[in-house]
Formats: C-alpha cells, sequence, structure tokens
C-alpha cells in the first residue's frame, strides 16, 4: 500500500501536484509520527530549496548565535512572502532550512534563495550557501524524500520530514554539486 502512495505521488500531474501537501492527512497526535506509512514521497516534479550557514558553529561561538538563526530561517520567512504555493512544507534547522516546492515556483524561488544569501551576508555579515535540488535528483541518488503532516493545534501544523533525501540534498549542496 505505501509503495502503491508513493509510486502515485511520483507520477502526479502538476495540477495535482502543486497541492500535493495541502491534500496531505494532519496527525493530530504526536505518537502517530513514528509510524512510517503515514510518510508520502514528494513528487518528481518538485525541488527542494536550502540554506546553510558557512561555519556557523564558530559563528556561534564568537556570540553570534541570534545571527545565525536569523540568517537561517530567513528562508522561510521569503518563500511564504514570495511563493504562491500555501503551505509550504518547511523544516529549520537553526543553521540552515530546507523549504518543499512544487517546480512551477523554482523561478521564484531562485530569486528567493539569492536575495536571502545577499541579505545574509550585507546585513550580518556571514556566509550563506544555497542550492535548490530536484527531488528528481534526490531519487536518481537512490535516496528518498518524504514528508508528513502534524498538527498540535488547530492553527498550526508542521512538516514532518522523513528518509535521507534531505540530507542527501544539503550534502550535495555542501559539495557544490547543486
Amino acid at each position: 500500500m505505501a509503495r502503491a502512495i508513493q509510486n502515485e505521488c511520483r507520477t502526479t500531474s502538476m495540477v495535482d501536484s502543486k497541492a500535493f501537501f495541502k491534500r496531505l492527512p494532519i496527525y493530530k497526535r504526536f505518537v502517530d509520527l513514528a509510524n512510517p506509512t503515514i510518510y508520502q514521497d514528494f513528487p518528481s516534479d518538485w525541488s527542494v530549496a536550502l540554506v546553510d550557514i558557512v561555519d556557523s558553529t564558530k559563528a556561534i561561538a564568537d556570540g553570534n548565535y541570534k545571527a545565525v538563526n536569523m540568517a537561517g530561517a530567513s528562508l522561510l520567512s521569503a518563500m511564504r512572502n514570495t511563493l504562491k504555493a500555501d503551505p509550504l512544507p518547511t523544516i529549520f534547522g537553526g543553521d540552515g532550512a530546507a523549504v518543499a516546492l512544487p517546480d512551477e515556483e523554482t523561478e521564484a524561488a531562485k530569486g528567493v534563495l539569492l536575495s536571502c544569501q545577499h541579505w545574509v551576508e550585507e546585513a550580518l555579515q556571514l556566509k550563506m550557501r544555497v542550492a535548490l535540488v530536484p527531488v528528481r535528483a534526490i531519487h536518481e541518488a537512490g535516496q528518498s524524500i518524504r514528508v508528513a503532516r502534524f498538527a498540535p493545534s488547530d492553527h498550526v501544523d508542521y512538516a514532518m520530514f522523513d528518509g535521507g533525501g534531505l540530507a542527501w540534498a544539503e550534502d550535495a549542496m555542501k559539495k557544490g554539486l547543486f
């Protein structure tokens, strides 16, 4: 059953693909997130925008932890303010962040990534890596990137990522592959 859902997600039409995340069931109990069958593969016609602060450990040791966090979070705010897709699956890691988006939003996302990178360097004096990694490339590398939605309340819900695809994409960004 889970394999059928994954295959269906990978072949979803562009119209249906844009609504992929919005159509996912929302789980209210945290314990449900331990069930791997609730996670669904992102469609192959999506991409992941990523940012990472270079030498964040040193910057934090130098007392710049607020700037590092602000830099990482800048992608999330900028994407939500710019892109038409709503809701967006996002993840924040302190010194970096990722946003998954339908490929029709990639041109706008490129501009957002470059704007964030420039702002972080100018305003915060930090260096930010940026990348836009196609989900197709993640799948071709033999990795999966899956998502579920979790809502601890009626007013907030989160994307919960699963699989090694996001870590692979971050590593590929750090190697300069994207």
